[in-house]
C-alpha cells in the first residue's frame, strides 16, 4: 500500500484536536455557497445562464429606449409611443 499520503492523513485526523480546533478546522473546510454550486451543481453554467438572459433583458429594455427616443424625436407623442412599442408612458423619459 502507498504510504506517500500518511503524513497528510495523520495531518487530518481531527481525533486529536480540541473541541475548539475541531470547530476551527470544520469552519476552515466548508465549501460557500457558490463554492457547492460551481463544484458539485454545475453552478458556472447556471450563473453564465443567468447573467446572459439578464443582459438580454437589459439590452432589450435599452433598446426600447432608444427607439422612444427616436419616435419622440420624429415628433410622434408619448401616448403614442407607449402604444406602439407596448410601454407605459410613464417609463418614457421627456
Amino acid at each position: 500500500m502507498d504510504k506517500s499520503f500518511d503524513p497528510l492523513i495523520e495531518d487530518a485526523q481531527t481525533n486529536k484536536l480540541t473541541p475548539m480546533e475541531k470547530e476551527d478546522y470544520m469552519k476552515s473546510i466548508e465549501l460557500t455557497e457558490h463554492e457547492r454550486l460551481v463544484l458539485y451543481e454545475g453552478g458556472y453554467e447556471y450563473g453564465r445562464e443567468d447573467g446572459l438572459a439578464e443582459g438580454m433583458e437589459k439590452g432589450k429594455a435599452e433598446g426600447l429606449k432608444e427607439s422612444a427616443r427616436l419616435l419622440m424625436e420624429s415628433g410622434m407623442s408619448k401616448e403614442e409611443v407607449a402604444r406602439r412599442l407596448k410601454m407605459d408612458v410613464s417609463e418614457l423619459e421627456d
